[in-house]
């Protein structure tokens, strides 16, 4: 970089203009953009994993002895537990 003149200025003693500011928010911004966009996908996508997930289940296939068995577990630790549970 030169002074009016023909002088030459060193990098580090190059005065500060708008663009270097311009340039300088920009590039937080981009930052901040690419790291709030993937935040919330990565948030959006754990949900909707989880949720389909859920919906693909298919109970398993019991023997009716062992339902019995099972139902009658529930009934018996549900009392045991008391009213304060599902």
């Amino acid at each position: 970089m030169s002074r009016p003149g023909g002088v030459a200025v060193p990098y580090d003693e190059a005065p500060l203009r708008p663009f270097h500011a311009r340039g300088a928010v920009a590039s937080f911004g981009g930052v901040f953009s690419d790291g709030f966009g993937l935040g919330i996908v990565g948030i959006a996508l754990a949900q909707a994993t989880t949720q389909r997930a859920l919906e693909e289940y298919q109970q398993p296939a019991l023997d009716p002895s062992i339902r019995e068995q099972l139902d009658a577990y529930v009934a018996r630790r549900r009392e045991a537990i008391g009213g304060g549970e599902p």
